[in-house]
């Protein structure tokens, strides 16, 4: 199969389902302003919605990505679409914020099957040579999904409402799961054994990292909103453009992240990308000024998928068929588990001494992720990564 013919594959419904899921998967940013006015919320009542949602989802990503690698990955996800559009729409019926929890915590069962699954069926048809630049055009159409979302949203509560803004998001997702249910399935060798040879015990290293990382990005993604209209003063609509400059950012970091991973090393580009966020988090915060702010987050937000471009092509790589789905959930369960106490306990922090003070103390997890990805790049380099039984991959 040529490249075009790859890309046509790749770069049709999977990549259409990552946009609209990606407005799902961060639903709660881009709602929690308005929740936390509405409600009287503070910094961490706030993180507590996002620790619920968060630790559901991460559950549900590895139960998705395991059931995946048994069987069909397109029912799972069309499954995943019907119930995140149900449990979206039943926020209009929310009167309390005990009823938006709840509808929260089962709207995250069903975005949890998207991530793990159509990131393993995007390294699968993507053509080996070209394998890390196609999975940052899948990232990519995760990130215009969110910058369409960032930019209409807030207009859209300003004139109707979020829980009426909500309902209207839902219904793209009905369609959506009858095309996946369409998908012709194509045969693959489950046995097939993993382009890398590398022990799984750096393989869990690896996963552990980019949790540790997460613990201090998770609160930098559930709050910047907050930020914005908190201690920048902005209003609905200029935090909607902050996000979107983030994942503008963010097109240009997965395409940019996944040519250089095809050059070079997955893993060189994913230590690199951690060290330029220590400083970048911190700038952010010195800053007063809109302009600036917004500067640095568009850097941020290349910098950020620029990261997850490569590490997600390294697991795909270092992993079989069979064993595909259950290491990326994997990979989703522990980075989610980070994101699930991040807002919960840098909120609370938050209420001590700031969400300043909060963002700076962010970059503490992710200097440390750094020692553990430097690790993994010099034993890369030494030729010591390779598995002492290499059966154990398939087991």
């Amino acid at each position: 199969m040529t490249f075009r013919e790859h890309m046509k594959k790749g770069l049709g419904l999977n990549n259409l389902g990552h946009a609209y899921n990606d407005i799902y998967f961060l639903i709660i940013p881009l709602l929690l302003p308005f929740l936390k006015a509405e409600f009287n919320l503070t910094y961490a009542q706030s993180g507590l919605i996002l620790t619920g949602h968060l630790g559901v989802r991460s559950l549900f990503s590895y139960i998705s990505g395991h059931l995946g690698d048994k069987y069909d990955k397109r029912f799972i996800i069309s499954a995943g679409f019907i119930i995140s559009s149900f449990f979206l729409a039943s926020l209009i019926l929310a009167g309390s914020i005990t009823s938006v929890v709840v509808y929260l915590l089962l709207l995250a069962i069903g975005v949890a099957t998207f991530h793990p699954l159509a990131t393993a069926m995007a390294g699968e048809d993507a053509v080996p040579e070209y394998r890390a630049f196609h999975m940052g055009i899948f990232e990519t159409t995760g990130a215009i999904g969110i910058i369409l979302a960032s930019l209409t949203f807030g207009l859209a509560v300003q004139n109707w409402g979020w829980r009426q803004t909500c309902l209207l998001l839902s219904l793209p997702g009905l369609p959506l799961a009858w095309a996946y249910l369409k998908i012709k399935k194509e045969e693959v060798d489950p046995l097939s054994i993993a382009e890398n040879n590398v022990d799984r015990f750096y393989i869990i290293l690896f996963i552990i990292a980019r949790g540790i990382r997460g613990l201090g990005i998770g609160v930098i993604m559930s709050f910047l909103p907050t930020y914005g209209t908190d201690h920048l003063g902005l209003s609905a609509g200029a935090v909607s453009w902050l996000m979107t400059l983030f994942f503008i950012g963010g097109i240009f970091g997965a395409l940019g992240g996944g040519w250089l991973s095809d050059k070079s090393s997955p893993l060189l580009l994913v230590w690199v990308t951690t060290v330029i966020t220590v400083p970048l988090t911190i700038l952010i915060t010195y800053t007063g000024s809109p302009l600036i702010v917004y500067i640095l987050v568009f850097i941020f937000g290349i910098v950020n998928s620029a990261f997850f471009t490569p590490q997600n092509c390294w697991l795909t790589m270092v992993s079989t068929v069979a064993t595909r789905g259950k290491v990326l959930g994997a990979a989703f369960l522990i980075e989610g588990f980070s994101n699930t106490i991040s807002p919960a306990l840098f909120g609370w922090i938050a209420d001590n001494i700031g969400l300043a003070g909060s963002f700076r103390w962010s970059v503490v997890p992710v200097a440390l992720s750094l020692i553990f990805f430097l690790k993994l790049y010099n034993l890369q380099l030494r030729g010591e990564l390779s598995c002492r039984k290499y059966e154990e991959l398939c087991s």
